[in-house]
This record gives structure tokens, sequence and C-alpha cells, in this order.
């Protein structure tokens, strides 16, 4: 008989095994525990494990991150869902609709990137979820170290069996061009509300996840993975924070390197801002051995700047069973919602 449990308080051992026999690049404890109990919403959040059980074995889970969404001037606790998957022989059972529906029940839930020919799709929309958005994964390749990229098509197609090893990660303290600075923070107690890391640089009318000092100590400095988060500013007024943006190189498809630009934020006001991160980004990138940038972008009025500067590659569909949104709805998010990076060394 096919049943449901559900974690609230703590996880069993056995869904440690279950999710390491299908999740191989991640360390399952350490990754489930940053989650579950490090997360800083978890405490709100009641369903955040759903596992399938068939006589006490776990044949499927869903599980889910934690997270607070801003929309229309309120605050709301939320879940980004992840890692939804059921044992091969199960899938021809009502196991997945049983797990979802249970999700679907208690939270506010929003999903990234599930193939829209897929059953996790499918099964998404036939319980309710609208597809409301998209997020546009765009790629500008390394040209002054035109040998990176050619390298990584050489391994792709199997004609060399390896790289040759990158050198160390090169990334400057700080960098000024233009009229703005960015600058390296390395110590998580830099961060403080004072410095701007809030969501009040978009409009009530835009759905956004929070960036609280918390949120951004959580997600990059206490991650299992090195993260390289600058600062920006525009002013010589150095405690008035502009915005920021999230580095971190990563094996896309487990063979091409790319700087993967994880978050980013900037004060709406700034109309130079996305040009400026463009250009801060591309600077980076020619200073290591990484054949590509990669940059993700949801908010629908800058698609048309990102398409003159970098070769959109796809998009992902956004859902969620939020009533309140449409497909008009602006929305601002990025690798660092939901698990697309939390891996070793490689996203998707």
């Amino acid at each position: 008989m096919i049943t449901t449990k559900i974690f609230s308080q703590n996880y069993s051992d056995d869904l440690v095994v279950f999710h390491r026999s299908n999740f191989k690049s991640r360390n399952s404890k350490k990754y489930l525990d940053y989650i579950f109990n490090d997360n800083p919403f978890s405490k709100y959040i009641i369903d955040k494990f759903i596992v399938g059980l068939d006589e006490n074995q776990i044949i499927g889970e869903i599980l889910s991150i934690p997270s607070k969404y801003h929309f229309q001037g309120q605050e709301q606790e939320c879940v980004f869902g992840c890692d939804y998957i059921v044992k091969t022989e199960y899938r021809n059972t009502p196991v997945g609709v049983i797990l979802l529906k249970k999700l679907l029940k208690n939270n506010t839930h929003f999903a990234i990137g599930p193939n829209p020919e897929g059953i996790s799709y499918k099964l998404h929309v036939a319980l309710c979820e609208q597809h409301f958005s998209d997020s546009n994964i765009y790629l500008f390749p390394n040209i002054l170290k035109p040998i990176t990229v050619i390298k990584a098509l050489l391994f792709k197609y199997k004609i060399i069996k390896q790289f040759t090893k990158s050198i160390n990660f090169k990334i400057p303290e700080q960098i000024i061009s233009k009229g703005c600075a960015f600058k390296l923070v390395t110590d998580e107690n830099q961060i403080s509300l004072q410095r701007g890391y809030v969501p009040k640089w978009f409009e009530n009318e835009t759905l956004e996840f929070d960036r609280s000092p918390e949120y951004l100590k959580w997600r990059f400095f206490r991650s299992l993975y090195k993260y390289y988060l600058y600062e920006y500013t525009t002013s010589k007024n150095s405690k008035k924070i502009d915005g920021y943006i999230v580095l971190r190189p990563v094996k896309y498809k487990k063979w091409l390197d790319v700087l993967l630009v994880v978050d980013y934020r900037y004060n709406q006001s700034n109309s130079n801002s996305v040009k400026d991160f463009i250009r801060f980004s591309k600077n980076i990138l020619y200073k290591n051995a990484i054949g590509f940038l990669m940059i993700s972008n949801s908010y629908q009025s800058n698609n048309k700047f990102f398409k003159k500067k970098m070769l959109k590659i796809f998009s992902y569909p956004i859902l969620t069973n939020l009533k309140t949104v449409n497909k008009n709805t602006f929305n601002f998010i990025t690798f660092a919602d939901a698990d697309a990076d939390l891996n070793k060394n490689e996203i998707f």
C-alpha cells in the first residue's frame, strides 16, 4: 500500500540514502541540512519534505526550499519545489500526483525550470498551477581567450579526453570603472539592513524574493560552495549601496566552463545598472580561463537589452499556485532562487 510521510522538524536517514542515489553530485546529508534546517525561513514552513512510501520503503520525494516573496506591498512565506522524483517503476502510479498535492495543500509554491514536455510540468499545470513567466538564459563567450571555448567543444565531442587544468580563479578585491565600483564582500558581517539589502528597489507590482541580510548570509556565506558577492556603488558615499552581484565558476551540463551570475539586485532608478553589471562580469570573465559568461533574466523590461549584448540559449518556465499573479506580472527571479546551482561544481 502506498502512503506518504511529511518531514516537518527532522528527516530520516532513509531519505538521505534515497536522495544520494538520485543526486550523486551532491553531499546529500549536508545539502538536506542546508535547505531543511539552516534556511532562515524554515521555521515558518510546516510541510518541507514529503516522501512516498511502499511498505515503508521510500519510492519518491518532493522537497522544498523555504523562502519569502514580496508582492503588492505584502510579504509572505513560500517554498520553491525541488528534487521532485519518483522511482521509475512507480511512474505509472498516482505517487507523483499525491506528493505534489501534499506540498501544494499548505504552501504557497513556486516551481522553476520543469521541462514543458515532461511529466513534472504537466502535473503542475494539471493541479492548477499557472505558468506565469519565463527566465531567459544568456551566454557570452570569452572573446579574449577563445582557446577555452575550443577545448570545451573538443571535450564535448570526445576529440580530447579532458581539459588542461584551469589556473586558479582570479577574483579582484575591487573594480572601478565608468563611475561605478564593485567591491568584494569577504565577511558576512559586512551585510546589514543599513547597507541596502532589502527589496525596495522595485515597485510593489514586481514579484521578487527575499534578499534580507539573513537570506544573503545563508545563501552565499554558509553554503556548501564558494560564492563571490560584490557590492555595487555609484556614488562616493561608501555607506550607500546601489546593488550587488554574485558570481561562481561552474560547469554547464558537465562539459562547458562558465562564469555563472548566480544573483544580482540593483536600484531600478539607475538605468545604467544592468549595463554596469554585464561590463563588470565580462571583466571577471576575461581575467580567467573560462569559456563563457552565463546570466539569467526574468524581468521583462531587461530582455531587449540582454538580447543586444548576449546570446539567448533557452528559457525555462516559472510556475506557481499564487492566484494573484498572471502573464503580465513583472518578476525578478535568478539562479539563487530554488536549487539550480546547488551542486558541487555544475549547473543543470
